[in-house]
Formats: C-alpha cells, sequence, structure tokens
C-alpha cells in the first residue's frame, strides 16, 4: 500500500514541478547560476521548507523503509530532466533555465504523510570517478542565506483524478 502511495505522490508531483528557479526564455544558460546557488532575492515560496525539516522528514522515510523491507536499499529519491517535466505540461519548447534536472526526495512526517522535496541539480565530475560527471544536488538559499527545498505537498489520494487509469490500479 505504501509503495502505491509513494507512486501516486510521485506522478502527481509532475504538475508542480514549474517551481524551479532560474527559468529564462534567453539564449545563454547562466553559469554564474551554476557555480553559486541562487538566491531568491528576498521571495518567500509558500511551498518551501528549511533544510533541515526536509532532512528529519527524508531520514524518517529511509527508517521505515529500513524497518519494513530490512536488507532492501530504499529509493530515496527521483532526477528529473526539464525536458519531462515541460513535456508532461505539453509546453512545445523548453526554455533555457539556469538548471537542466531536478531531484525529487522522498520524505516521511512523524505522523506518517508522504512528502517530496525537490532541489535543482548540477552536472559536475564525479568525486568518486573522475573521468565521470555525476548531477548533484543545489540546495537553494533564501535571501536570508537560509537553505531550502521545495515542498511538493498535495498527495492522492485527496488530490487525485478517481477515473485514471493510474488510480483505478487494483492493489494485490
Amino acid at each position: 500500500m505504501k509503495k502505491n502511495a509513494i507512486l501516486k505522490v510521485f506522478l502527481f508531483s509532475g504538475t508542480l514541478l514549474l517551481v524551479l528557479a532560474g527559468c529564462k526564455n534567453n539564449e545563454k544558460k547562466d553559469n554564474a547560476a551554476l557555480e553559486n546557488p541562487p538566491t531568491n532575492k528576498g521571495v518567500i515560496y509558500k511551498d518551501t521548507v528549511r533544510l533541515l525539516t526536509a532532512q528529519n522528514h527524508i531520514r524518517n522515510y529511509l527508517n521505515g523503509c529500513d524497518s519494513l523491507f530490512h536488507d532492501t536499499i530504499p529509493i530515496r529519491s527521483y532526477s528529473i530532466n526539464k525536458s519531462d517535466i515541460f513535456g508532461v505540461l505539453g509546453v512545445t519548447s523548453v526554455p533555457n533555465c539556469a538548471f537542466d534536472h531536478c531531484r525529487v526526495y522522498i520524505g516521511l512526517t512523524k505522523d506518517n504523510k508522504f512528502k517530496l522535496y525537490m532541489t535543482p541539480t548540477v552536472l559536475k565530475p564525479d568525486p568518486n570517478s573522475p573521468n565521470n560527471s555525476i548531477y548533484m544536488d543545489t540546495i537553494l538559499k533564501d535571501s536570508n542565506g537560509k537553505q531550502f527545498l521545495y515542498d511538493l505537498n498535495a498527495p492522492c489520494p485527496s488530490t487525485c483524478d478517481k477515473t485514471s487509469p493510474l488510480f483505478t490500479l487494483l492493489v494485490r
């Protein structure tokens, strides 16, 4: 049941992913934004959460997975390409953005409510394999220098399309 809930929450979150910081409709990427995490210049979005809160919820999720599935390595997060995000939303011309990917982490509150936390990622050399590159998290900062993540917080079933063939699947 919890696996199914995680999948449903993840699928719904695709429509909320446009909150990525730094999207631009110009030809050049802002390489400075890739070097230094951007700030939101005084704008505080209501759908954000402090890094420490997200870390606590992610840890709760991992501990829950460990107690349920023992020796299984849990899925911690999903990496999503901007083309996939815009494609799901029907955007035919993908704008240039400061970030090309994001990562969505799964969290669990103490009262067992699932959370999804999103942060942009930047392609950098893999510290464990210098000949390869990996997308590394970029934790954003607000105008006060406090680190935050986007909190995708509209889980199904309360927000589901109950006629969707993804919702109407039978649980075995």
